[in-house]
């Protein structure tokens, strides 16, 4: 009686405390030149490169060409989108259009969002309603969250099959690194810690990791032994504490070319906006005064303004290249770059991922049988998709022949190289564990496809200090080169898909001051935890 008289008095206070806690609703980066022209004046040509055409590039031209900029994306891969790309496969008499992988999009994702309705694809998207986990050590859980902290949080833990409110008490030292989170100190707080030796030092009680924190992490592409300690409490600020909402999401009824790609390439290609596919961008060319201006492939094309938005490994390549290849000996140059690279040969890239789409002939009858299910303890099997309750395309095709489309996501993939049949043998014996019906009612696989990838970032431990952030480039010296994408540092919190497009703002938003055009504001979520602050 004792434990719930406390627990229902934190309530009480927590509620009537609400409004003078932090956390709270996003903050806007205002213009610095609120004076600044709308866009450039009519006559005015500035030209901007940007390199590659996944979400950052993309994100970076239609800022950039809705002001009046000449934008040149240019992309090494056939198609722009980056994880977002799509691409057509034959398969079963049907022609479909795949995405790479399932996506959600979370309610903290505010500037993704605001280029959503910019492209008019919100009708597209629909509410995840339920967060479904299966686990090995432990019952089954939907998470969701509901009402004002801590409200919302009492309720989740108890609804939860697998933990009790004398362990939620246990974890007070925890809770207080979520309630008094500020991203200001963070990283020179936590980053020298790695997740688990952050769990080992704060006291966090086994289930309560294995059930609340650690999912967290293994959708981020990385491995959770070395996870820095700073970025998971970011993720679980940014995710699920920062306000009740956040762990709300939604995801495509379509494929990510109809509801995203396709529709944002044609509103560039109606702004000017030019493309050039199949074209890698191996070294940068300056010129006397320090400034990127070319291309060093295509010398004969001048930019005013040059972004970098790749992934971190494409980063390093074109930046060591660029270095190695100076034909004019810039020693101001030499330096700047030197000290990118120095700073870039300190991150690395996660492990491998795979992505597999099978086509069954029959459907699962369970009553676990959801539409998104994690599953973090069922390496290497994070996320299983059943894609015939989430996508159109697949729904039609379940109409008409009583089978399933099930999609597989793999992530920290260890198993080596190995060809695109045999992942389903590897990973097989992980399924019947989640799925037995699969095999016990013999299942059909009536085709696979297979989709791999080894471009995410790593966010080891003690590495934040050598991530850059979108504007390095100008601080060490040349003043007209920016960089986007997920792999780099914000000073607010952000991850994963909104981290590229927000990099991608701040980088615009450094040409835009240097024209003397009025910058983008950029909406971000507070830096400040649900506590007293």
């Amino acid at each position: 009686m004792g434990l719930w008289i406390y627990t229902i008095t934190a309530a009480v206070v927590g509620f009537l405390m609400y409004p003078y806690l932090g956390g709270g609703p996003p903050q806007i980066i205002l213009p610095v030149n609120p004076e600044g022209l709308p866009k450039l004046p009519f006559g005015m040509t500035r030209k901007v490169l940007v390199i590659g055409g996944g979400v950052s590039g993309l994100s970076a031209a239609l800022e950039l060409a809705e002001r009046g900029f000449e934008v040149t994306i240019k992309e090494k891969q056939t198609s722009v989108g980056g994880r977002y790309s799509t691409h057509k496969l034959n398969a079963l008499g049907e022609e479909f259009q795949l995405s790479t992988g399932f996506h959600a999009c979370f309610h903290n994702y505010h500037n993704f969002k605001r280029i959503r309705k910019n492209l008019g694809v919100e009708k597209y998207y629909v509410l995840w309603p339920d967060n479904h986990f299966a686990f090995r050590d432990y019952e089954w859980e939907n998470v969701y969250s509901s009402g004002p902290w801590p409200l919302n949080l009492l309720a989740m833990i108890i609804r939860s099959p697998n933990l009790s409110l004398w362990t939620a008490i246990k974890t007070w030292r925890v809770s207080l690194g979520f309630i008094l989170y500020n991203h200001g100190s963070l990283y020179e707080t936590y980053d020298n810690l790695t997740y688990d030796e952050w769990a080992d030092m704060y006291g966090v009680v086994p289930e309560f990791g294995d059930i609340w924190l650690k999912p967290g992490i293994s959708a981020s592409f990385d491995e959770v032994s070395t996870f820095s300690a700073a970025e998971f409490l970011l993720f679980s600020h940014f995710y699920f504490l920062s306000v009740a909402e956040a762990e709300h999401r939604d995801y495509s009824s379509v494929d990510s070319g109809t509801s995203l790609i396709n529709p944002w390439v044609e509103k560039l290609k109606g702004l000017g906006v030019k493309f050039e596919l199949g074209t890698a961008v191996t070294a940068l060319g300056f010129d006397g005064s320090g400034k990127v201006t070319h291309d060093i492939s295509d010398p004969s094309k001048l930019y005013d303004h040059v972004i970098l938005a790749v992934d971190l490994g494409s980063a390093k390549q074109i930046l060591s290249d660029s270095l190695e290849q100076l034909r004019e000996r810039n020693s101001a140059v030499e330096r700047a770059l030197a000290r990118i690279k120095n700073d870039l040969k300190h991150l690395d890239k996660a492990p491998p991922f795979k992505i597999l789409k099978v086509w069954f002939d029959k459907q699962l009858e369970r009553d676990r049988n959801h539409p998104i299910l994690q599953t973090p303890q069922h390496s290497p099997i994070n996320l299983i998709v059943q894609l015939h309750q989430v996508e159109q395309q697949y729904r039609d095709w379940v109409a008409k022949t009583g089978g399933s489309v099930m999609e597989f996501h793999l992530y920290c993939w260890s198993h080596g190289e190995v060809e695109d049949d045999k992942v389903w043998e590897i990973i097989s014996p992980t399924v019947r564990e989640i799925y037995p019906e699969i095999f016990d009612s013999n299942f059909k696989i009536l085709a696979s496809y297979v989709k791999s990838g080894d471009s995410c970032a790593s966010f080891k431990n003690g590495t934040a200090q050598h991530r850059p952030r979108a504007i390095f480039p100008s601080k060490c010296g040349i003043p007209n080169l920016g960089l986007a994408g997920d792999w780099l540092r914000t000073d607010y919190p952000s991850a994963l898909t909104e981290r590229s497009v927000s990099t991608a703002i701040e980088s615009v938003n450094q040409v835009l001051l240097a024209e003397g055009i009025q910058q983008v504001p950029l909406t971000v979520t507070t830096s400040f935890g649900p506590g007293f602050i």
